[in-house]
């Protein structure tokens, strides 16, 4: 390991808001990354490796729900930590339907979301070797590396906090 805490990519229109949180992530040993919108976090993404990505949803162009499901969709291992002002069961259940692993509320304790962000990238840091390969009970397929479930060979939807279920 490098010494930091984690690699974070900070999503975030407000430049104001998107400094104090480098400024503040940076100074706990967490390497940042910054992105003003969800076209430019994808782009992002595909440059460089992140553990997580720490998004808004209220942003202009494409918004934080549809910029979690597109991150969700290419990069299936990357935590996604949605940190908004929206505080409707409604926007918790969209965002984590989307892809979101976490939903933090503003205004936060950096604390609470330090320990969230170092939580995800440990997750993100398991060695891949813990997976197991594919795993089939009865009608019902699982592909644990992939994200992917199917039934009867048809791929189903699972958010990522079903996928994450602990097995029995």
């Amino acid at each position: 390991m490098d010494g930091t805490q984690g690699t974070v990519l900070l999503v975030e229109d407000e430049l104001s808001i998107r400094r104090g949180l480098r400024t503040t992530l940076s100074a706990l040993q967490f390497r940042i990354g910054e992105a003003s919108s969800g076209e430019e976090a994808l782009i992002r993404l595909r440059t460089a490796s992140y553990d997580a990505v720490l998004m808004d949803l209220n942003m202009p162009g494409m918004g934080g729900v549809e910029a979690c499901r597109r991150v969700r969709r290419e990069f299936p291992q990357i935590s996604i930590l949605v940190v908004t002002v929206r505080d409707s069961e409604c926007d918790h259940i969209e965002a984590l339907d989307a892809g979101a692993d976490d939903y933090i509320t503003k205004p936060f304790r950096i604390g609470e979301l330090t320990a969230r962000i170092r939580a995800a990238v440990r997750r993100r840091r398991t060695p891949q070797s813990t997976v197991r390969a594919v795993i089939n009970v009865g009608i019902f397929e699982l592909h644990p590396s992939r994200r992917l479930a199917k039934k009867r060979g048809e791929e189903i939807h699972l958010t990522p906090t079903e996928f994450d279920l602990p097995s029995c």
